[in-house]
C-alpha cells in the first residue's frame, strides 16, 4: 500500500473485517491522502456518491470497500 500511495497509483482495497478496515483507515489517514470507504454502516445512498467521488475526483486516490458491501 506504501508503494502505491507514494506512486500516486489511484487504488481499491477489499478487505472483511472491520477491524482490517480501521487499520487501513487509519494507515491512509496518517499518509494524509484522501480516501472513501464503503462498509455495512454507510446508507446505500451514500454509497453511490462516495464511488462517484472515486471515479470523478482525482484527489481520491483510495477506495476502502467491505467485500459484502460492495457488491
Amino acid at each position: 500500500m506504501e508503494n502505491l500511495i507514494d506512486n500516486k497509483v489511484k487504488f481499491i482495497i477489499f478487505a472483511h473485517h472491520y477491524d482490517v478496515m480501521d487499520a487501513i483507515e487509519d494507515f491512509v489517514v496518517k499518509k494524509k491522502v484522501a480516501y472513501i470507504r464503503i462498509d455495512g454502516q454507510i446508507e446505500a445512498t451514500k454509497r453511490y456518491e462516495a464511488v462517484r467521488r472515486f471515479q470523478q475526483d482525482p484527489n481520491v486516490m483510495i477506495g476502502i470497500l467491505a467485500l459484502t458491501a460492495s457488491s
